[in-house]
């Protein structure tokens, strides 16, 4: 990563987003029984990050940024660990580099309405995926990923939404209903994955992506609303 991707990064959760999002991988085993905890747990393995901004915010003596299974979002400004907590609205946006906001954590009584909906990034470092219209790229997110020539050098991800069978790609989603920032530590990557109830509405085709480990073309939207 450059030191210009890192002073983006740093602008983007300085002033625009509060929540920094860190897998397990990223976070340190303080003790022998956390190193036995994470063993053999697929992205369990210690491993930094690539952006110096987020290790820096990970390294603060103010952080707790020891080892739990699934990982542990943070108030950026505070420090504060956010798993489980609940806030009134928010959104993810990676339409100019990857962003989460919050607003109004909800601290009584919350009885969830309509159907499941979990959110989650898909990167194409861990994912692979390649722009199929290049012309409908945003100046952003403009690195296609040819297959068989290594590994994907654009680091902008696209969002995924699933709701039951509904499965759809934005790269803005907002939740218009209240939502949980919820770790999944036994399941698979990804494990932190925001969770809401509601509905999805769908806004404008931004741009297709082609999935290899699906084999199928996907259409990605400007935004997907979950009401």
């Amino acid at each position: 990563m450059t030191k210009d991707f890192d002073k983006f990064f740093q602008k983007i959760f300085s002033e625009m987003a509060n929540i920094l999002v860190a897998p397990e991988r990223w976070l340190v085993s303080v003790s022998d029984d956390q190193d036995i905890e994470r063993k053999g747990r697929v992205g369990g393995k210690y491993k930094k990050s690539e952006n110096t901004f987020i290790n820096n915010f990970l390294e603060r003596p103010d952080i707790d940024s020891s080892y739990k299974a699934g990982g542990k979002y943070f108030d950026v400004k505070s420090g504060e660990i956010l798993n489980e907590k609940i806030f009134e609205n928010g959104y993810i946006d990676t339409s100019n580099g990857p962003k989460m906001n919050v607003e109004n954590e909800i601290t009584g009584e919350y009885t969830p309405v309509g159907k499941k909906v979990l959110v989650n990034l898909l990167t194409p470092k861990n994912f692979p995926w390649f722009w199929v219209d290049d012309e409908n790229k945003s100046k952003n997110i403009n690195r296609i990923i040819k297959k068989g020539e290594g590994k994907p050098i654009s680091s902008i991800p696209i969002i995924s939404v699933e709701s039951g069978k509904i499965h759809v790609y934005a790269i803005r989603v907002e939740f218009k209903n209240p939502v949980v920032l919820k770790n999944y530590p036994d399941r698979g990557e990804p494990r932190l994955r925001p969770t809401t109830y509601g509905s999805v509405k769908l806004g404008n085709e931004y741009g297709r992506f082609f999935i290899y480990s699906s084999d199928k073309e996907h259409i990605v939207y400007d935004l997907i609303v979950i009401e």
